[in-house]
């Protein structure tokens, strides 16, 4: 019953064009390709000179791209029904390091076309594919039935941005488990527990406020909530919500547009590492006054995650609390302040995850 698959698949990838919402962390997917395993090696065209390999297990609609850059191993899954992909890391001891979801928001959207021209590589003949986006042409050689024999990137410029060539491949049945994320990749036990109790310390929440609109968009909202060194935040706009949940060892970040749909997912271990404040490393914005806001005193701090074209402006309270927010990007900026501020009144359950937050889309 292999046959009808296989001219499926090959009638599928020689149509003329194909539309393609390539995602964001994987590098050589195709609309339609075989099952098959492929190791390519991979020159940067910029920096320098790395031994990078690549190593593609396509299964069905996933795939998985192994790649290994001096020593250095990064994994990433594609989905192609849903343009959702993941990629992640792993300690020494093969517990999860970090993780970053990108929902279809973030993916590549253009048009697969076919080309004139052709090459042979290994023995086979290859037709090349462009897939364009943002000023980006994506050149893929592909043989009959969608493996990738050679991938050439040029940006807007002209500048060769990366290349690589196929150095093996085997047209293999694949399980589908060996290309998909590994089962308790999205299971947050895998990653670390929240305590059972609140553990000592500063226990707050502060709801902070933007100001109306006259277009009719929801008023901005910007929740914090502490308990201990455990936080969340909860920011909520016209453009959609923003999570992040932050322990000693974990930190999650969620990003999701106004619908409700994933845009982003990240997940970075952070216990042994220098330690990351929630809001920064801050500078007192001299020479800024102390500030009142719901009778409390407050003075502002810049936040050095400040690039060129995004900055903050924090009013803290001596014990930590967030009283106003401003922020500056691409020219125009964001006012928040406290509206509501309560303390000693949150638990442990305030400031934890759901237990499905991974799995997310």
């Amino acid at each position: 019953m292999l046959i009808p698959v296989i001219l499926a698949a090959v009638a599928a990838v020689t149509q003329p064009a194909a539309p393609l919402s390539k995602p964001s962390w994987t590098r050589f997917t195709v609309p339609v390709a075989m099952d098959h395993v492929a190791v390519l090696s991979v020159d940067r065209g910029w920096g320098p000179k790395v031994d990078e390999k690549t190593t593609i297990v396509r299964s069905g609609h996933w795939q998985r791209e192994t790649t290994v850059e001096d020593g250095r191993v990064r994994i990433a899954i594609a989905d192609l029904r849903s343009s959702k992909s993941v990629q992640f890391s792993q300690q020494p001891d093969g517990a999860y390091a970090s993780m970053n979801i990108s929902g279809i928001q973030e993916s590549s959207e253009g048009v697969f076309v076919l080309t004139n021209a052709s090459d042979v590589a290994l023995g086979e003949t290859c037709k090349v594919w462009e897939f364009r986006w943002d000023g980006i042409v994506e050149q893929n050689c592909l043989t009959h039935d969608g493996i990738m024999l050679w991938q050439r990137v040029v940006g807007s410029s002209g500048i060769v941005l990366s290349s690589a060539r196929t150095l093996s491949f085997s047209r293999t049945a694949v399980r589908s488990d060996a290309a998909a994320p590994p089962r308790d990749l999205f299971n947050l036990d895998a990653w670390g527990r929240w305590p059972a109790r609140a553990p000592a310390g500063r226990n707050h929440h502060v709801r902070l406020v933007g100001p109306s609109s006259s277009n009719g968009r929801p008023v901005p909202t910007l929740d914090v909530r502490r308990v201990g060194e455990y936080w969340s935040t909860i920011e909520t706009g016209h453009r959609g919500r923003n999570r992040t949940y932050a322990s000693p060892a974990l930190r999650i970040s969620v990003s999701e547009d106004a619908s409700g749909r994933l845009r982003r997912l990240d997940v970075s271990r952070t216990e042994g590492s220098i330690p990351r404040p929630m809001f920064g490393v801050l500078k007192v914005a001299t020479p800024d006054a102390p500030r009142n806001v719901l009778n409390e005193k407050c003075v502002n701090y810049t936040s050095t995650v400040t690039t060129f074209d995004y900055g903050e402006l924090l009013c803290l309270t001596d014990d930590g609390v967030l009283l106003a927010k401003t922020t500056f990007s691409m020219g125009s900026g964001r006012f928040l302040a406290a509206a509501e501020l309560t303390r000693g009144k949150l638990t442990i359950l305030d400031v934890t995850p759901q237990a499905d937050i991974l799995a997310k889309d």
